[in-house]
């Protein structure tokens, strides 16, 4: 963010760019006001677990691409950390695998394709997110204040 706020008030004529407050701020509101976040905004409860799952398993991992496998595991438990409404059933694997199908085919989603990827079992291929993971964050956030932020370490 604060590299972007200083892109934004780069000077070309070589001076150094002093970065104000209202810089940051407006850095900050156009970031909220993204088409990624208003995506993410839009996104139904489950399709919103799904994305954290995927930051979860990034961060744990260490690596942008993570096992479908291991995101599954871990929507299960960030479904019954961030639910609030306690009528809501845990999705089946069915579920999410439908869920994963629709944020691949809006491109939220990056899944591994290819022969050798659609030979191999679902759970066994590689997901990615094709968004910044901050800005997946704040507009996460943006939807569920703090218990989104205190899930995904925000």
């Amino acid at each position: 963010m604060a590299r972007r706020s200083v892109e934004t008030v780069y000077n070309p004529q070589g001076t150094s760019p002093i970065v104000k407050m209202k810089d940051m701020t407006e850095v900050i509101k156009a970031m909220q006001n993204s088409p990624n976040a208003a995506f993410v905004r839009e996104c139904s409860f489950v399709e919103r677990v799904v994305l954290a799952a995927i930051i979860k398993c990034v961060k744990r991992e260490g690596v942008s691409e993570v096992r479908w496998g291991g995101v599954t595991k871990q929507c299960m438990v960030l479904f019954d950390q961030l639910r609030e409404d306690l009528t809501l059933t845990k999705p089946t694997h069915e579920r999410l695998r439908f869920v994963l199908q629709s944020l691949v085919a809006s491109k939220a989603i990056i899944l591994e394709s290819g022969a050798a990827a659609d030979r191999k079992d679902i759970s066994d291929r590689l997901a990615m997110l094709n968004m910044e993971t901050g800005e997946v964050v704040r507009a996460l956030s943006d939807v569920g204040k703090s218990r989104w932020e205190n899930v995904l370490g925000a």
